[in-house]
C-alpha cells in the first residue's frame, strides 16, 4: 500500500525514455487506490497510476499537528 498522504511533496520520476532521468516535483492533491494526482510545481496536474507508484519518492511530509482541546 502506498504510504503517501494528501499535501505530502513528491518527486516522480517518468518511466520513459529509460536513458533519461525526467523528474516532476509537486504536492499530492488526490490519493486512491489505483492512481494518485498530483499538482506540479508548474502548475500542471499529473496523474500517476498504480503501476508507477514506485516511481513517487516523498521528499517532505506533510506536518500534520494534532488537534488540541
Amino acid at each position: 500500500m502506498l504510504n503517501m498522504n494528501v499535501g505530502d511533496y513528491v518527486s516522480y520520476s517518468f518511466p520513459e525514455p529509460a536513458t533519461a532521468v525526467i523528474q516532476k516535483r509537486g504536492t499530492i492533491k488526490s490519493v486512491n487506490e489505483s492512481f494518485v494526482i498530483l499538482i506540479c510545481d508548474d502548475k500542471t496536474e499529473l496523474k500517476v497510476s498504480f503501476k508507477n507508484f514506485d516511481r513517487l519518492e516523498i521528499i517532505k511530509r506533510k506536518n500534520l499537528n494534532p488537534v488540541s482541546s
